[in-house]
């Protein structure tokens, strides 16, 4: 899910003032409203696609209901207090005896934040939580079984601590002082991940790569902060009601992976209309030349990705200038895309690869989702060589191959005639030692394999399969042979030796020298 472009690394962030929060902290969570209905809950699907996007997932996919608070630090953490209803349908293939939630805070990459959840009920009963030694794992026994179709309403309170300057999390989860700003990804219970070729996956969030993997799901969120917080969100705001210093917002997202906030006071925003989705760019005051181009990059990109892989199916895009760290350029969600600060700079050629490649993955990880622990290719190479496709339709062919050079072929030549050698792309995250080599493998070579796909098959035949493969898997978990397949048939060919020549072999020495990087480091 979430990409970090990890073989370049960071300059030092910017320093920023902001206006300082205040709040008073006692505030305590309200009980959910009640389960949606009717369109509000699809609010933030383009009206073209709203009835077909309906038919497809109404009543068919969990939806989560939160209403709390956000309550700034003072003396104590930053914190969310509220209440979650969850209206589970088992969209599994089999029954059902346990359900799993994750509490991502707990877990030790994100920065020493925190979650608790009480008063669990299942169907109105009392459930007691299990957590073992992964504190972000909690296993809730089903009182009856449920099969596949049936439904079950668990209800719980949590409690979500949010760290202070965080230096792990890729700063996606985290209070920073320095721009009295947050991020504020999986911030609530999440239902755990369940990939459709593996059952769900409980294992320990992954240290390399992305740590959260999980499936669409309806979002209805109801949240009271400071007046004075901008919050960029997930979906989009259906109501708001300003008392004073506080104001109660209201969003719904959907079909979405996750709802994942960002925020503080002193953003600014441009956009702009791209057909029936707004596409916005927020920046920090004084950034204003640099917002208006990662607007256009947005903007490009999305048309780009709109035209060769099929529609966007939301009314609002947004792009956030943000506080970074652990060498992240940018960290993806749906329908929100985190863009470090530090990379703000208008001469920057990094800054616009970074955002076109997010914006992918709006395509390759928001609508076609897969198991990142075990295949983040499929999401990160994609990302990679879309964000190629997108520089030969807007810049040419010279300035696309200067960034397979620049991100692609540097990146993992200098693995591969170094210490290292080559690596298997389609391997777990978890089998990298550390992200070095995750990134110049997964995404870079990764990239190399796509690309070198569409140049064995023609671009016709490449993009015809792409669209299928985009339309079939829509809002699901594809596998790696679904991407495969889907090219194949449009092609017409077997690519079995040529897909595993490039993502489960180690034969990169069969196209490259060592006087291949000689030439592109000059």
């Amino acid at each position: 899910m979430i990409s970090r472009l990890l073989y370049r690394p960071l300059t030092a962030l910017a320093a920023m003032l902001i206006a300082s929060m205040l709040l008073p902290i006692s505030l305590f969570a309200q009980s959910p409203a009640a389960t949606p209905t009717g369109d509000d809950l699809y609010a933030d699907v383009v009206p073209s696609l709203v009835q077909q996007i309906r038919a497809e997932t109404d009543r068919q996919l969990p939806i989560v209901t939160v209403t709390g608070n956000l309550v700034p630090g003072s003396e104590a953490p930053a914190r969310i207090e509220g209440s979650l209803s969850l209206a589970y349908i088992n969209f599994t293939d089999a029954e059902q005896t346990e359900l799993f939630l994750r509490l991502y805070p707990n877990f030790t990459d994100y920065g020493g934040g925190s979650m608790s959840v009480s008063n669990v009920t299942i169907d109105g009963q009392p459930v007691e939580p299990v957590i073992g030694s992964d504190t972000s794992l909690a296993t809730l026994a089903l009182p009856t079984p449920l099969q596949p179709g049936d439904r079950a309403t668990v209800t719980l309170d949590f409690l979500t601590t949010i760290p202070v300057d965080p230096v792990t999390s890729y700063g996606m989860f985290g209070y920073f002082t320095d721009s009295s700003s947050y991020n504020l990804a999986q911030w609530m219970p999440l239902l755990a991940g369940w990939d459709p070729a593996n059952g769900w996956l409980l294992e320990r969030p992954a240290t390399v790569g992305d740590p959260v993997f999980s499936n669409v799901a309806m979002f209805d969120i109801t949240l009271t902060m400071p007046s004075n917080i901008t919050m960029v969100t997930t979906g989009t705001r259906v109501d708001e009601d300003v008392l004073g210093p506080l104001t109660t917002h209201r969003w719904v997202a959907g079909p979405a992976r996750d709802f994942v906030m960002s925020g503080g006071t002193d953003l600014q925003v441009v956009e702009q209309q791209v057909g029936e989705t707004t596409v916005r760019s927020w920046y920090f005051s004084g950034y204003e030349e640099v917002g208006a181009l990662v607007l256009q990059y947005g903007v490009d990109s999305f048309d780009v990705y709109s035209d060769a892989f099929g529609p966007y199916p939301y009314t609002e895009m947004d792009l956030i200038q943000t506080r970074l760290g652990a060498e992240a350029a940018g960290v993806e969600f749906p329908g929100l895309m985190y863009i470090g600060a530090s990379h703000y700079d208008p001469s920057s050629s990094y800054l616009e690869f970074t955002v076109v490649h997010e914006v992918a993955h709006q395509w390759w990880y928001g609508v076609v989702g897969n198991n990142q622990y075990l295949h983040a290719f499929t999401d990160e190479a994609m990302a990679n060589a879309s964000s190629i496709i997108y520089k030969e339709q807007v810049s040419g062919p010279d300035a696309a191959n200067t960034w397979v050079v620049n991100y692609l072929k540097r990146p993992f030549l200098t693995m591969l005639f170094g210490n290292l050698g080559d690596m298997v792309v389609d391997q777990p995250s978890a089998d990298f030692l550390t992200n070095g080599p995750y990134g110049r493998t997964v995404y870079a070579k990764g990239a190399l394999g796509v690309l070198a796909i569409r140049d064995a098959i023609g671009q016709d035949a490449f993009f015809q399969g792409l669209r299928d493969y985009y339309a079939m898997h829509r809002f699901g978990i594809a596998q790696p042979e679904d991407l495969r397949a889907a090219l194949e048939n449009a092609s017409g060919q077997d690519l079995s030796e040529l897909w595993a020549h490039w993502f489960e072999r180690t034969e990169g020495l069969l196209d490259f020298t060592p006087e291949d990087l000689l030439e592109i480091n000059g």
